[in-house]
């Protein structure tokens, strides 16, 4: 259903309402004085009790000529092919920066596509692999990440044993339980 046209009447009021502009007291004028002064000068205005201001504000000149000589001539090239010479190396200089700036080997997302959690759902931040490879690390033997692993699982246990703690799957009983 199309919305309907408006009606004569928001027209002309419309009309007279395009130069509008607020003419304030002589004096200091409180919040409610304000809103009183501006709602009667609006509906004075578009009821035509008063006359719309004689003059209207004029747009500066132009765009300087220097500026309409580039512009034609851009416009003379729209169309034109780019030279194939150095397309690649312009290519390589509009790459994205950061972690965006390359493929996902986690997750395969696209250059300057969000990495994707396992659900399918965008991810916050990128997958750390995405990060390094960025960053021009190369990417982790299996081995390497194993023993990595390790050493991070080695600092939690011995952060746990220095809080006195032992995991839940070590105990058997459930984390609340435990105190």
């Amino acid at each position: 259903m199309a919305p309907a046209p408006p009606r004569p009447r928001s027209r002309i009021r419309g009309r007279r309402l395009e130069n509008f502009r607020y003419e304030p007291a002589d004096h200091d004028e409180t919040i409610p004085q304000y809103l009183a002064r501006y709602r009667g000068q609006v509906h004075a205005a578009a009821s035509g009790r008063i006359a719309p201001p004689a003059h209207r504000d004029a747009l500066a000149s132009g765009p300087a000529q220097d500026s309409a000589r580039e512009l034609d001539e851009r416009v003379r090239r729209v169309g034109r092919t780019l030279p194939a010479t150095g397309a690649e190396s312009l290519a390589d200089q509009v790459r994205r920066s950061g972690p965006l700036g390359a493929a996902c080997p986690t997750c395969r997302a696209a250059v300057g596509g969000p990495c994707k959690a396992p659900g399918g759902r965008r991810r916050t931040t990128p997958h750390l692999a995405r990060t390094r490879a960025s960053a021009g690390e190369r990417r982790l033997a299996p081995a390497q990440r194993t023993a990595a692993e390790d050493r991070i699982r080695a600092a939690s246990q011995r952060a746990l044993d220095r809080l006195g703690t032992r995991p839940a799957e070590k105990t058997g009983e459930p984390m609340a339980d435990r105190r």
